[in-house]
């Protein structure tokens, strides 16, 4: 049963957040740019790190603007009516801004997370990759956020939003990979290279938004036909999801070590957890179908067969 506050939740709430965390995001790295210095592609120098912050912080309040004028919040659509009344697209436009400007947020994540360098702090010294790699995958979860939320608007609901979160934290761990994967190798069955890591995250990243697309599409053209009885959009995002599980199962039954520049040998335990964390997200996917859904009965037994088929490999992966 849903909590009373979770089911009031709607599209203008969630974007409303995610813009206000891109605009306080971008503003506290423009503040604490001094002293920055990012090594790597010739050297980004402290004024580019704080430019970098200041563009992030326009482009959330860009989006926090039009967000709470196209939603009729705060009043902004009085203050704002005489560019509203201007031309008949303006409130078309405003509506789409925040995912225009969330797409921005996307690309800026990606470019960040495939740049990942070690930082030189003033006062705080060397920092790892792997926290640049990190702040890739943040806005790439915040950009895609707000392009998804755009795109879903008039279908919210608990069940939604959890599944598209999953995807989208999938897809984090996937730039999180791509970030860190210049820098590191893997032992075991040959060795793994830093291309073939990269590659590995790349697709875990596809595989993620590929997810969202088919349930963007979920009763559309062929998506809304049935095979076997069940829609193809519940096969399809249900097979993505517990082909994620399996990919997360076969990294858990790897557990060799790992080696990432600036942090060192990572022991076969990392990868263990970190495979059952992608296997776990991915199988909460059809176990929110499982516990949640209500009314259609044939993708809830669809799910339960994926969520079994995951929990039975489970063991295997831990025991190889």
């Amino acid at each position: 049963m849903a909590l009373p506050f979770v089911s009031k939740i709607r599209f203008k709430h969630l974007s409303l957040s995610l813009t206000a965390i891109v605009l306080i995001e971008g503003l506290a790295i423009a503040a604490l740019a001094k002293g920055v210095s990012i090594d790597g592609i010739g050297g980004v120098k402290q004024g580019t790190v704080m430019l970098f912050g200041l563009y992030l912080f326009f482009l959330g309040l860009i989006a926090l603007i039009s967000v709470a004028t196209s939603e009729r919040m705060f009043d902004l659509d009085r203050l704002l009516s005489k560019l509203l009344n201007a031309h008949k697209k303006v409130p078309e436009i405003l509506s789409w801004m925040s995912a225009a400007i969330g797409a921005a947020v996307l690309i800026v994540g990606i470019a960040v997370a495939l740049i990942a360098a070690p930082m030189t702090v003033q006062g705080g010294g060397q920092m790892d990759s792997i926290w640049l790699a990190g702040l890739g995958a943040e806005l790439f979860v915040l950009g895609a956020g707000l392009v998804t939320l755009r795109l879903f608007k008039g279908r919210e609901s608990l069940l939604l939003v959890i599944r598209k979160s999953l995807f989208l934290l999938l897809g984090a761990v996937g730039m999180l990979i791509i970030g860190i994967a210049a820098q590191s190798s893997i032992e075991g069955m040959g060795g793994m290279k830093a291309s073939t890591v990269e590659l590995a995250g790349a697709q875990l990243t596809a595989l993620s938004l590929l997810g969202i697309l088919i349930m963007y599409m979920d009763g559309r053209s062929i998506f809304g036909k049935k095979l076997f009885g069940h829609r193809l959009g519940a096969i399809a995002e249900l097979g993505i999801a517990t082909l994620i599980g399996l990919e997360g199962l076969v990294v858990a039954s790897l557990s060799a070590k790992a080696t990432i520049a600036g942090v060192g040998v990572l022991d076969g335990i990392v990868m263990l957890l970190g495979g059952l964390a992608i296997a776990i997200l991915a199988l909460l996917i059809p176990a929110s179908y499982f516990l949640m859904e209500k009314r259609d009965m044939d993708t809830k037994k669809l799910a339960t067969s994926a969520c079994l088929f995951l929990v039975f490999l489970l063991p295997f992966s831990l025991l190889m």
